[in-house]
Order: structure tokens, then sequence, then C-alpha cells
């Protein structure tokens, strides 16, 4: 564990001690880091066979939300320097389960196929609950740990290891509130949920992220349908990436009666359809243009314009027909 994470747990566990909550094990997870709190010594680092350890089965973070060419930049100074901060680990059996140490495992493992060990210290009394809020602790340093994640381990805390909110916030130094609104993204409808993942992956602050969902969940307690809020999620967020919605007019429009019409978009808004397969979006744009993009026969060929034109007339007079 890097000594950041040391430094935060230990002051997380501090203001537990301070406050009224009294849960002994996180008293023994305390007791665990200040152990551990010092410098780690050469003696104690290992050279561990990459192909033995296993993946952190706590790791709430998905590998696509990981910045590839951060990762290669980490694996060429890996490769040109060494491992500077050895990964942490614990044993199980004849081989080892990764605790600390996920994106500099997996820069290894992905560029640097002929590096056959790793350093790494090596914990063989830690137990699962320790090791899932070891796992959280060192993950909440991360600006790249979303919402989505920090949701799911939050729920398997209070699941799998009975923590109150309140013991939840002291472990990962937020506050009660803000991890009641985090837990709330999980309430969501499950396509809602992957169009506000999807978002947050392409840059959603957390802050927007926040007002989507507050406003998702209003629609939904108004009866509206699945379909139309995910219409407005969409609608909001292209508005929010557009650079014409601000945080604080979604604010005022979260405030106001669900009637309210969002502001106009002076960019396109893309609808995807599905006819048989032949059309893929249908685009319109506010500049008096529509787009449309489909999928070709087989006889077709992608260059013959004369025959791409009579397909696309003959299949727009049967969708008027229809």
């Amino acid at each position: 564990m890097s000594n950041n994470t040391r430094e935060k747990l230990m002051a997380g566990l501090a203001k537990r001690d301070r406050s009224m909550l009294a849960d002994p094990h996180l008293e023994r997870i305390g007791d665990t880091v200040r152990k551990n709190a010092g410098v780690v010594s050469r003696e104690k680092i290992f050279e561990i066979p990459v192909d033995q350890i296993a993946d952190n089965p706590f790791q709430y973070r998905d590998e696509e939300s990981l910045n590839s060419s951060e990762l290669e930049s980490l694996a060429v100074s890996i490769r040109e320097h060494g491992l500077r901060s050895p990964i942490q680990v614990r044993r199980t059996g004849e081989s080892y389960t990764l605790i600390a140490g996920w994106r500099r495992l997996t820069a290894i493992r992905r560029f640097l196929p002929d590096m056959k060990t790793v350093k790494a210290t090596v914990d063989a009394e830690i137990d699962d609950r320790t090791h899932r809020l070891l796992t959280v602790i060192e993950n909440e340093q991360r600006e790249d740990f979303t919402a989505f994640e920090k949701a799911r381990a939050y729920a398997d805390m209070q699941k799998l290891d009975s923590l109150t909110l309140d013991e939840i916030a002291v472990a990962v130094g937020s506050s009660k509130t803000r991890i009641s609104r985090i837990l709330k993204l999980l309430t969501l409808p499950e396509t809602i949920q992957g169009i506000l993942r999807e978002a947050v992956l392409k840059g959603l602050s957390g802050g927007h992220l926040d007002e989507i969902a507050a406003g998702c969940k209003k629609r939904e307690g108004a009866g509206e349908t699945v379909l139309d809020i995910e219409n407005w999620a969409h609608t909001v967020i292209a508005a929010i990436q557009s650079g014409e919605m601000t945080i604080d007019s979604l604010r005022t429009i979260n405030k106001s009666p669900i009637q309210q019409r969002i502001p106009e978009i002076k960019k396109p808004l893309k609808r995807w359809k599905i006819d048989g397969g032949k059309w893929n979006r249908f685009e319109v744009s506010t500049r008096n243009k529509v787009t449309l993009e489909f999928k070709l026969p087989e006889d077709i060929e992608y260059n013959d314009s004369d025959k791409i034109m009579a397909y696309i007339r003959e299949e727009l007079l049967k969708r008027e027909q229809n």
C-alpha cells in the first residue's frame, strides 16, 4: 500500500475514533495499517512470478476506464527505471492475490510480456473485509475512480461488511450525504445507468452526473416511462457536451415542474433507429440537413454511386408508402 493510502486510511480511522462509531473491526484494520505505516524495508520485498498473481476480487474499477496511453507510458517507465513502488499481494494457498497496484500490474501484463516477475510485499494475515476496504481506499485517491465504480464498492461495504453510511463515509474520507447520493445511482433503471456510465467515461463531471441522476429519479417518480427518461438524459448530456447547458441551468430545470422544456440545442441530435437491419442512424441538423446512415446490400459496391442512389430512392419510397 502506498504511503498516501496509509495516511488517508489512518486519518479516517482517527476521525472515527473521535466519533460515536464503535466497530472493533475498523480498529483492527487501523492496527494493520499502523503496523505497516513505516517505510517498507528491502528485506520484506519479494520477486513474485506475474503468472502466479490472481486479480483482485474486490477491484471495482473497470479496465475500460483505464487510459491506454497512460498505461503504456507507465510501462515504459517501469521498463526503463524498474518498479519504484512494489505492488501489494496477499498469500492465498500456493499462489497470490493482488491487493494494491492494479494499474502497475495491468501495465506490465499488457505491455511488458517479457517481465516474468514483479516486486511485491506479501501479507499472509489480511482477511476479505480488510482487503476490500484497502482496495477501495486506494482507488479513492484516483481521479478516474468513477461514481458508478464507487457505488458498487459502497454497496458491497454495506451488504457484505455490514457497514453503515456513517462508517463508509469515515473509511473513505467522504460525507454521509455524498455516499447516499452515489448509492442512489444503482437504483436507476439499468439502461439509464448505461447511458450515464458511458457519459462519465467520456468526461461528464461528478456535479453534472449528480444533477442528471436527480432529474432521472424525479421523472421516474412522476411516472414517466423509461424511454422518456432515456431521451431526456440523452438530450441533457448532448446539451452539456455542446456547451449549451451549465450545471446551474440543469439545477434550475430539476427544481422546476417536469413539463418545463429543455432549451433548444444548436448541435444535431442523434436518434438511433433499427428498421430491418438497414438503417443505423437518423440524424437531424438544425441547419436544414438530414443525414441517413445505412447498410448496403452485399450486391452493391461501396463506390457504385448510381446503384447506391437508386437503392436509397427505393428505400425512401418504401418508407413513405408505409
